[in-house]
């Protein structure tokens, strides 16, 4: 089931971005930058997330949380005001491969559409080849833009661009 985040979804949408990040980024990230991050630390980042009702949804399997994407208006002072933007998007790996990591992507891109947007915009690490060829599958494409300040753990990020329907 995918529906909008909860404030009480804070604690288990801080395990769940800890653990999809060891995943995605255990060999890409500089040693030991994960391990420094808390599951204390990011359960008050979501809390202050979900307080200000962001626009998060959550994949729910069986009562557990295994996905979630966070959705809005661009960022980026380059895209005009029709352009929305796709600014997380994670479901655990022994989830994906199966077609919910698309749902996921689509139900939050439908509102960015409803609202006007044309287009939509995703950043995500330049070494995440996996993430990349999900992206270009669903229809994404590298616009050439390399962030202008590096992600987290100091790893450059890209932009994808796409239409929306």
């Amino acid at each position: 089931m995918i529906r909008p985040a909860l404030p009480s979804d804070a604690d288990a949408l801080g395990e769940l971005q800890l653990s999809c990040w060891h995943e995605a980024y255990g060999a890409l990230a500089p040693s030991g930058t994960l391990d420094a991050e808390t599951l204390d630390n990011r359960v008050r980042v979501w809390t202050g997330l979900l307080e200000r009702e962001m626009n998060i949804l959550v994949l729910e399997i069986d009562g557990a949380l295994d996905g979630f994407a966070a959705y809005g208006p661009a960022r980026d002072d380059d895209v005009g005001e029709e352009t929305g933007e796709l600014y997380a998007l994670y479901l655990r790996a022994a989830r994906q491969g199966v077609g919910l990591g698309r749902r996921l992507q689509d139900n939050a891109l439908a509102p960015l559409a409803d609202g006007g947007a044309t287009a939509a915009i995703a950043w995500m690490l330049a070494a995440n080849e996996r993430a990349r060829g999900f992206y270009e599958a669903a229809g994404w494409s590298f616009d050439d833009r390399i962030g202008p300040k590096p992600m987290r753990w100091g790893l450059p990020e890209v932009r994808y661009r796409r239409t929306l329907p």
